[in-house]
């Protein structure tokens, strides 16, 4: 199979592309694919399309160049629409369209049997299905906010997205990570695209030993509550720190709060937590290799998600793969999000909250499981014996959408 894989140029790849030496950090089902291809006996070119200034990324024209750690070289586009685009185009759109016409320069001379294009990618991915007979797949790692309100967009923009979104792909693969995918996949794409759903991976626990520092943090007697993410919109990172610190109030001595993650919101969090006169309670540990996340999650006593959007991330498989007691708001009762979390994860392992900014009933669920510590390690049992069973390793997970996309090129070829 020769595969041509177009990806955005996520911040936790670039370094390693700055460095040339493979050291991925964050989007695990990205970078554990890539290293999967690499492995396989199959001619791949890896594309990285650049989106923002925010990766750092400071070459101006196409580059390839090998990268230590992995087999088949690497080419990065910039974002850096031609002059004359940039003259009549909004800055994004110049680039994408900039960005398609390297992107098909590099399909012709390669001359792929297959076309892997990434969620932000659409607009090449769909370019490229109506004007070649490459067969494409679009790979969705999940359905943000944006993409259920497109449907709804009766702009000029819209309209435009829409029509990317019905273009006729080999195949759509999502993630499902209780976005609503299936729903809107249902809605968006067309009737005769094929579609598949594929819950991501976690792989067993490995009981890693954490540095001395962060065994020092968890080794207190007090009921230590972990918060894995990034520190955005959309991750109820202000409704933990206000439902912490109502539990501060009732039990002020009882609790211990970490905060894995970084992100534009760790100063508003911290500056909460010490408004409240909780300052030393909170302990903000900034981004953590993978390695250390289970041993983290394994090691305290309970585990808080918030995500308005889905509550079947990477790290919330993790939690569960890792045995840990976990709270997580209950499906909003919309666009489907979270439904596929309430059918696979049964309510004795998970305690479910009434929504992601239901304040009081974190605080309530927090004290309950702080006074009941038997049943914090039943919850965590049921969760571990019911993710070993519901995940897939990531070994497992890889191997499946490679054979798809393995399977398509095969079928184009005969």
């Amino acid at each position: 199979m020769r595969l041509m894989y177009v990806c955005r140029l996520f911040s936790g790849l670039a370094q390693s592309l700055k460095q040339k030496k493979w050291e991925p950090r964050g989007v695990p089902t990205i970078y554990r694919l890539i290293e999967a291809l690499d492995q396989t006996n199959d001619e791949i070119l890896f594309v990285f399309t650049v989106k923002d200034k925010l990766v750092g990324w400071q070459a101006n024209t196409i580059h390839s160049f090998q990268v230590e750690g992995l087999r088949n070289s690497v080419t990065v586009i910039p974002d850096n629409p031609h002059i004359s685009m940039s003259s009549f185009l909004k800055p994004g759109y110049a680039r994408e369209f900039s960005q398609y016409i390297q992107l098909h320069r590099l399909l012709r001379k390669f001359s792929p049997d297959l076309v892997y294009f990434d969620r932000v990618n659409i607009y090449p991915a769909a370019l490229t299905t109506y004007r070649t007979k490459v067969p494409v797949v679009w790979r969705l790692m999940g359905v943000p906010s944006a993409m259920h309100e497109s449907l709804e967009d009766m702009s000029l923009v819209g309209r435009l997205t829409r029509k990317a979104y019905q273009a006729p792909f080999s195949m759509v693969i999502c993630s499902r990570d209780g976005s609503g995918g299936e729903g809107w996949m249902q809605k968006a794409l067309s009737i005769a695209t094929p579609r598949r759903l594929l819950l991501n991976g976690a792989d067993p626990f490995s009981n890693r030993k954490l540095s001395p520092s962060l065994q020092e943090l968890v080794s207190n007697n007090k009921t230590k509550v972990l918060f894995v993410s990034r520190l955005v919109e959309n991750k109820g990172c202000e409704e933990f720190i206000r439902g912490a610190c109502l539990v501060l109030s009732r039990a002020p001595e009882g609790f211990c709060f970490i905060i894995v993650g970084a992100g534009p919101l760790k100063a508003q969090m911290s500056r909460l937590a010490k408004e409240n006169g909780f300052r030393e309670n909170f302990h903000f540990i900034g981004d953590q290799p993978h390695a250390n996340i289970m041993s983290l999650q394994n090691a305290c006593d309970i585990y808080v998600s918030l995500n308005q959007m889905c509550n079947l991330t990477n790290s919330n498989l993790e939690a569960m793969r890792a045995g840990t007691c976990m709270i997580m708001p209950r499906s909003p009762g919309f666009r489907q999000i979270d439904e596929d979390t309430d059918t696979l994860v049964p309510r004795e392992c998970v305690w479910r909250i009434n929504k992601y900014n239901d304040i009081p009933g974190l605080a309530e669920a927090l004290i309950h499981l702080h006074n009941n510590p038997k049943e914090r390690v039943s919850r965590a049992i049921k969760t571990g014996q019911h993710a070993a069973q519901m995940i897939p390793s990531w070994e497992a997970r890889i191997k499946s959408e490679i054979s798809l996309l393995e399977e398509l090129a095969s079928n184009t070829s005969q």
